[in-house]
C-alpha cells in the first residue's frame, strides 16, 4: 500500500519460469545464455543467494567461503560483490522474525562475505597458486606485472642485439638449454637475414593503426606461448625458380604492346626483377620480389585501358595470384623460406622472455593460467586438494573465456567420484560433477579475441556441459531499452548478425545467432528512439572517409548540443521517471579510436564537457603529453624537447624568445623577459631537488599546483576532465614506480616513451553529470546509457588487417602474417581464411554491443560515399528501418547546414571577477586547500595492538585510549574537506569570466605567491 492506495505488483516478465529454474536448480550444471540487459547479474545473484540460503526446509545449504564468482573485470567483480551484500542485507532485513533458519543462514553469509572468492580469473589463479606455491615452481613472494609490453619489448631487443653480435646462446644461458643449439644459431640467422630482407623490425603506428611488425609478431608468440607448436622444416627458397619466373616475365614484356599506366608499371616490374639473376641471398632475393611487386593494385579499365594482354601478364605476376605454376606463385620462393624461418624463433622467442621474466622476478597473468593449468593437469594430489575448496564455481561473461581458464574450470569442477587417477588428463576427458558449476554467457557479445577469447571454445565447452546433463536457459527479456528500441534492434542486428532456427552459434563460420529481444512491461513507450543522421558534400553527394569524418565530427557535436539544448528527455536511473537529458547522459562509442580527436576538437569548440577513455585516448590527449614531457624534463635536463615543452604554455608564460634573451646580454632588461625565464627555472629547479625527497607522485602534482599548468587546464575548454586526467596520470606514476620499484627518474624515462608512443591507460570517471562519454566499445561492453552516439560512419564489418600469427590449440595448424610474409600449415589448412571470417563476425557483433548499450536513444551516423562497393557498418545497421520509432534528419552539410543544426553557437568565453573580494576567497581557499591536505594525509585509523592496551600502564606507559578514538574521528571528519576545498576552488576560479587563460593564471598567481608573469 503507498499514499493509502493498493498498489498492484510489476509484471512478470515472459522469461520468468526461465529465471525461476535457473535460481531453484540445485541437481544440475547450468548454462544460461543472456542477451544485452537481460539482468543476468541480477539472476547470478539470486541463483547464489539461494544456494547459500535455501528457502525450502531441508536443501543442504553451500558456505559462502567455498563458492567462487569468476566475472571478467575487476570493476565488474566489485559490482557484483557490493550487489552481493545488498542482496543479502535486503533478505536478511525481510526474513529477520519470519524464518529464523534461513536468517541465520544469511547472516553467516554476510559475515563471511569478504573470505567468498569474488573476482577475475587472474586474481582466482593468483589466490590458488598462492596455496601451493612449491608445486607451481613458483616462488612464494613473486610479484605479478600486469603490462607486459616492456617485457616484450626488451625480448625483442635482446634478442636482435645478441643476434647481430653471435651472442644468442650466451644471451639465452640456461633458459636456451632445452633447445637444440642449431635451433639457437638458426634463430640468430633469422633476425639477420629479416633485417636484410627490409621487414619492419620495430612497432609503429600510423594515422590508420599498427603496422604489422616483427616486435607485434613475437608478442603474439608470447601471448600463445601455452601451446606447443609443430614446427616444420625450412623450404628451399627456390631462387633459381624465381629467376627463371623473372625471365619470363621479362620475354611477355617484350611482345607487350601499350603505354598506359599500367604498361609502364609492368616493365619497370620486370627490370626491377631482373636483378634476382645474380642473387644468391634469400633475404635478398625476398627484398627485389617486393620492390619489384610493390605499388598500388592495378584494375584493368583504368590502367591498362581495356588492354587484355597487359592485364593478363599483370594478373600473372600481381600478389594477390597464388594458383599453382603462376609466375607470382613462382617468385615467392623466397617469401616461404623467410616466413618458415620466422615461425621457427617461436621456442627461442619463448625462452628470451621466460629469462627476462626471470631477471626482474616477475610474472605475468598467462604465467598464472598456465601454471594452475598445468598444475591442475599434471598433479592429481593438488587437483584434489584445489577440488575440495569449492562447492560451487559460478563463471560469468563466459563468452570471453579464453582456453586457458576454461580448462582450470572444467578441473575444478570434475566429479572425482566419476574419474580415476588414470584419466582426465586432458580437460575435455573430465567428468563434470552435477550441480557445481553455473556459466552464464551471450556468444553475440564475444570481442575479445585480442585478449585470447575464443568464441570457438566457449561453443565447445558449451556443448559439453549440455551433453552431461546441464540445464540451458535462455534469458530474453531487455530491462535496459525502451519497447521502441528493442523492435529496431530485432528488425536490424537481425540482418547484421544473421538469424535461423539452429544453435546460437556455429562453430564453423564464427557466426552468433542473433535471437530476439523482449520488450519489458515496465519500460514505457517513448516514440522516436533512432536518430539517422545523413552527411554528404555541398552537393548532396557522396564524400571520402579523410574528408567526411570531418564532417561528421562537426555534425555529431551539434547533435550533441542540439540534444541538450532542445531537453530530449531520458530515464532516470534511479528513478526512471523522464528527465531532460544531461552531458552525463550521453555516450560516444567507437570502433577504433584513430580519427577520434577529430570529434574531440568539436567538442571544445562548442563548450561540451567530455571524458575520453578506452583504448590509447587518455595519454593521446595533446595536454596530457605535454605534462608526460614535462615530468621527464624534471629527471633529465638534457632532454631537448621535454625542456621545450616544459618551459613554455600552460606551466609558464614563456615563449621561445624568452629563452633566447634570458641567455643573452646579462644588462638586457627586455621588459621583465630575464626575470620571467629566471623565475620559472628557480621554479624547475626547486621541483628537481624534492623529487629525492618525495615520492614520484607528489613531485608530478606539485609541477600541476606550482606551476600555471593547473590554473591554465581548469579555466580552459574542458577544464576539470583534463584536470583530472593529469592527477590521475601523477597517481599512475605513484603506482608503478611503488610496483615496479622505480624511483622518480626511472618512472618518468618509461612516461617519457608513453608521450611519443601512447599505450592503455583507463582514464578516471568522469566527474559528476557534466561530461559526455567518449570511449570505445569494448570499454563499454557491460554499461548502459541514456544516450548513445556510434562513431565514425566509415568503418565496415570487415576485419582490417587481422591478427599476425594465429595458432590452433592442438599446435598443428598456424598461421602467420607479416605483411607480405604470409604462410600457413599445413598447406590447405586455410587457417587465415578462418581467422578472417571469425574476425569479421566479431566485427558484426561489436556493433551489437555498441548499439545494445543504449537505454532510450541511438544515435547513427550515415555518410553518403563514393564507393558503391564498400557496405559501411552503421548504414547497414540503419539501411531499411523505416520505422515510427527511426527519425532521419535533414542531411548535414558544412556549407549549408540543416535547419536544426543552425542555431547552434559555441558558448561566449569565460570570464573570472577581478574584484579584491575574489581574491580574499582564493587566499582563503588555498589555506583551507592546506590544512585539508594536511589532515587527509593522517590515517583515519591507527591500528593499536590489544596487548599494548592491556598492558600499557603496567608497563608504565599512559595511553589515553579515548583521546586516540577522539582523534580518530576528528580525522575522519576532516578528511572529506580535502575534496570539498578542491570542489570550492574549482568553483570559484570557474565563477564569472574570463577573458583569457593568462588572465586566470595572472590573478591566481599573484594569490600564491608566484611572479605576476606565471
Amino acid at each position: 500500500m503507498t499514499d493509502g492506495h493498493l498498489t498492484s505488483p510489476a509484471p512478470l516478465p515472459p522469461d520468468q519460469a526461465a529465471r525461476d529454474a535457473i535460481i531453484h536448480e540445485r541437481d544440475c550444471n547450468v548454462a544460461v545464455v543472456a542477451g544485452a540487459g537481460t539482468g543476468k547479474t541480477k539472476t547470478i545473484i539470486d541463483r547464489a543467494v539461494e544456494l547459500l540460503a535455501p528457502r525450502r526446509a531441508g536443501v543442504k545449504p553451500i558456505g559462502i567461503q567455498t563458492m567462487a564468482l569468476i566475472t571478467f573485470t575487476r570493476r565488474a567483480a566489485g559490482e557484483l560483490r557490493f550487489r552481493i551484500r545488498e542482496h543479502l542485507l535486503r533478505q536478511l532485513e525481510r526474513e529477520a522474525g519470519r524464518d529464523e533458519r534461513r536468517a541465520s543462514l544469511l547472516r553467516d553469509a554476510l559475515g563471511n562475505l569478504d573470505a567468498a572468492f569474488v573476482g577475475t580469473i587472474h586474481g582466482f589463479a593468483d589466490r590458488l597458486l598462492r596455496l601451493r606455491p612449491v608445486e607451481a615452481a613458483l616462488s612464494p613472494a613473486y610479484a605479478l606485472v600486469e603490462d607486459t609490453s616492456e617485457l616484450v619489448n626488451e625480448t625483442f631487443v635482446r634478442l636482435r642485439r645478441a643476434a647481430e653480435v653471435g651472442g644468442l646462446r650466451k644471451e639465452l644461458g640456461r633458459f636456451g638449454a632445452p633447445l637444440d643449439a642449431t635451433l639457437i644459431d638458426e634463430a640468430a640467422e633469422t633476425l639477420r637475414a629479416a633485417t636484410r630482407a627490409g621487414l619492419q623490425m620495430e612497432r609503429a603506428e600510423t594515422v590508420y593503426g599498427s603496422v604489422a611488425s616483427l616486435e607485434a609478431t613475437m608478442s603474439r608468440m608470447i601471448d600463445t606461448r601455452d601451446v606447443a607448436v609443430d614446427l616444420c622444416a625450412v623450404p628451399d627458397p627456390q631462387l633459381d625458380q624465381a629467376r627463371a619466373a623473372a625471365d619470363r616475365l621479362a620475354q611477355m614484356v617484350k611482345l607487350m604492346r601499350g603505354t598506359a599506366f599500367g604498361h609502364r608499371s609492368v616493365r619497370l616490374m620486370a627490370r626491377a626483377l631482373n636483378r634476382l639473376r645474380s642473387v644468391v641471398d634469400p633475404a635478398e632475393a625476398f627484398r627485389i620480389v617486393q620492390d619489384g611487386l610493390g605499388g598500388r593494385q592495378l584494375t584493368k579499365g583504368t590502367d591498362f585501358n581495356n588492354d587484355d594482354n597487359g592485364w593478363s601478364i599483370y594478373k600473372a605476376i600481381r600478389p594477390q595470384d597464388t594458383a599453382r605454376g603462376s609466375l607470382a606463385e613462382q617468385l615467392k620462393g623466397p617469401h616461404r623460406w623467410l616466413a618458415t624461418r620466422l615461425v621457427r624463433l617461436f621456442p627461442v622467442v619463448r625462452a628470451m622472455y621466460e629469462r627476462v621474466k626471470a631477471e626482474h622476478e616477475v610474472v605475468d597473468y598467462l604465467d598464472l593460467l598456465i601454471k594452475l593449468r598445468d598444475l591442475l593437469r599434471d598433479n592429481l594430489s593438488a587437483r584434489r586438494f584445489y577440488q575440495s575448496l569449492f562447492e560451487h564455481i559460478f563463471v560469468d561473461e563466459f563468452q570471453d573465456t579464453d582456453p586457458l581458464q576454461c580448462e582450470i574450470v572444467f578441473y575444478l569442477c570434475e566429479d572425482t567420484a566419476a574419474t580415476t587417477s588414470s584419466d582426465a588428463r586432458g580437460w575435455q576427458a573430465v567428468q563434470l560433477a552435477p550441480g557445481k558449476l553455473t556459466i552464464v554467457g551471450d556468444p553475440k557479445q564475444s570481442i575479445y579475441r585480442f585478449r585470447r577469447a575464443d568464441i570457438a571454445m566457449y561453443g565447445l565447452a558449451t556443448e559439453r556441459l549440455i551433453a552431461g546433463g546441464a540445464l540451458e536457459q535462455r534469458l530474453e527479456t531487455n530491462f535496459r531499452s525502451r519497447p521502441e528500441l528493442i523492435t529496431f534492434f530485432n528488425r536490424q542486428l537481425g540482418k547484421v548478425l544473421g538469424k535461423n532456427d539452429g544453435p546460437a552459434f556455429d562453430p564453423q563460420t564464427g557466426r552468433a545467432n542473433y535471437e530476439d529481444l523482449l520488450p519489458s512491461a515496465v519500460i514505457p513507450a517513448a516514440g522516436v528512439t533512432v536518430h539517422v543522421l545523413p552527411y554528404a558534400d555541398l552537393q548532396n553527394e557522396g564524400l571520402l572517409a579523410a574528408d567526411g569524418r570531418v564532417v561528421e565530427a562537426a555534425m555529431l557535436a551539434r547533435h550533441v548540443r542540439w540534444l541538450l539544448d532542445t531537453h530530449c528527455k531520458v530515464r532516470d536511473s534511479d528513478t526512471n521517471e523522464e528527465r531532460p537529458v544531461q552531458p552525463g547522459d550521453i555516450a560516444v562509442l567507437a570502433a577504433v579510436t584513430t580519427n577520434l580527436r577529430l570529434l574531440l576538437q568539436e567538442f571544445d569548440a562548442l563548450g561540451i564537457e567530455y571524458s575520453a577513455r578506452g583504448g590509447a585516448l587518455f595519454l593521446a590527449h595533446p595536454v596530457v603529453r605535454q605534462y608526460l614531457l614535462a615530468l621527464r624534463s624534471l629527471a633529465d635536463r638534457n632532454d631537448g624537447v621535454a625542456e621545450a615543452a616544459l618551459l613554455r604554455p600552460p606551466f609558464f608564460a614563456l615563449d621561445l624568445s624568452d629563452a633566447v634573451i634570458a641567455r643573452g646580454d646579462k644588462d638586457v632588461v627586455a621588459d621583465g623577459r630575464r626575470a620571467r625565464m629566471e623565475h620559472a627555472l628557480a621554479i624547475v629547479a626547486t621541483l628537481r631537488e624534492q623529487r629525492y625527497a618525495q615520492s614520484p607522485g607528489a613531485t608530478a602534482r606539485d609541477l600541476i599546483e606550482r606551476t600555471a599548468l593547473g590554473r591554465t587546464v581548469v579555466t580552459g575548454r574542458n577544464g576539470r576532465q583534463t584536470l583530472a586526467a593529469l592527477y590521475e596520470v601523477a597517481s599512475e606514476l605513484d603506482r608503478r614506480a611503488a610496483i615496479e620499484g622505480r624511483d622518480y627518474d626511472a618512472a618518468t624515462e618509461l612516461f617519457r616513451s608513453w608521450a611519443e608512443a601512447p599505450v592503455f591507460l583507463d582514464a578516471p570517471e568522469p566527474s559528476g553529470t557534466g561530461a559526455v562519454r567518449v570511449m570505445t566499445t569494448h570499454s563499454a561492453k557491460g554499461l548502459e546509457f541514456p544516450v548513445v552516439i556510434l562513431w565514425d560512419g566509415y568503418q565496415t564489418f570487415n576485419e582490417r588487417g587481422g591478427g599476425i600469427w594465429h595458432v590452433g590449440r592442438d599446435g598443428r595448424a598456424w598461421a602467420l602474417s607479416l605483411g607480405a610474409v604470409a604462410i600457413e600449415h599445413p598447406a590447405g589448412a586455410h587457417v587465415l581464411d578462418r581467422e578472417k571470417q571469425f574476425g569479421d563476425q566479431e566485427r558484426r557483433r561489436l556493433y551489437y554491443v555498441a548499439a545494445t548499450r543504449a537505454r532510450d536513444l541511438l544515435v547513427l551516423p550515415a555518410p553518403l560515399t563514393k564507393s558503391r562497393r564498400l557496405q559501411y557498418a552503421t548504414t547497414e545497421l540503419a539501411d531499411g528501418a523505416e520505422l515510427e520509432q527511426v527519425r532521419r534528419f535533414e542531411p548535414f552539410r558544412l556549407e549549408r547546414l540543416p535547419e536544426w543544426a543552425r542555431s547552434i553557437t559555441p558558448p561566449p568565453p569565460r570570464r573570472i571577477r577581478s574584484d579584491a573580494g575574489l581574491q580574499q576567497q582564493l587566499a582563503a581557499v588555498r589555506l583551507d586547500f592546506q590544512q585539508s591536505l594536511a589532515v587527509s594525509a593522517q590515517p583515519v585509523a591507527v591500528p593499536t595492538a590489544v596487548t599494548l592496551e592491556a598492558t600499557g600502564a603496567s608497563m608504565g606507559q599512559e595511553i589515553d585510549i579515548e583521546s586516540e578514538r577522539a582523534r580518530k574521528a576528528e580525522s575522519g571528519r576532516l578528511g572529506p574537506a580535502f575534496g570539498s576545498a578542491v570542489h570550492r576552488a574549482l568553483e570559484l576560479i570557474l565563477a564569472g569570466s574570463i577573458d583569457s587563460a593568462s588572465a586566470a593564471v595572472s590573478l591566481a598567481s599573484q594569490e600564491v605567491g608566484l611572479s605576476e608573469s606565471l
